[in-house]
């Protein structure tokens, strides 16, 4: 019986591991900043961590960059890159096409103040 019960636990958090990168699949990606290795306008490649793998992403047809929830222009966003303007910087993608569709160098705005202000 103890056995049966390890072998079911253990297929349920095969399938649960499994599951989990079809719950997120657009997924905003924080990457310090010495972990971002290329950008330009034909993609970008990070390091989740010094000996994880490099991730390469292809950009999608129109990008987003933004600074501290502004929007910029590429050339802007490249600067930051070369400067290394900021430690953190966030990349949005698809994970199943490896496909982004914003880069945010600074801090990430999850509610628009603007919106929140309108609607009062």
């Amino acid at each position: 019986m103890k056995h049966i019960s390890i072998f079911l636990i253990s297929l349920l958090m095969g399938l649960a591991t499994a599951q989990a990168d079809n719950l997120l699949p657009y997924i905003e990606q924080p990457i310090k900043a010495g972990n971002l290795l290329t950008f330009s306008d034909q993609g970008v490649s990070f390091k989740l961590c010094d000996s994880c793998n490099v991730i390469r992403l292809r950009p999608d047809t129109q990008v987003e960059y933004r600074e501290n929830g502004e929007v910029i222009s590429f050339q802007q966003a490249t600067e930051l890159y070369v400067t290394k303007g900021y430690e953190d910087v966030s990349v949005f993608y698809t994970r199943s096409s490896l496909i982004y569709d914003r880069v945010s160098f600074g801090d990430v705005e999850s509610i628009n103040p603007h919106t929140i202000q309108q609607a009062q």
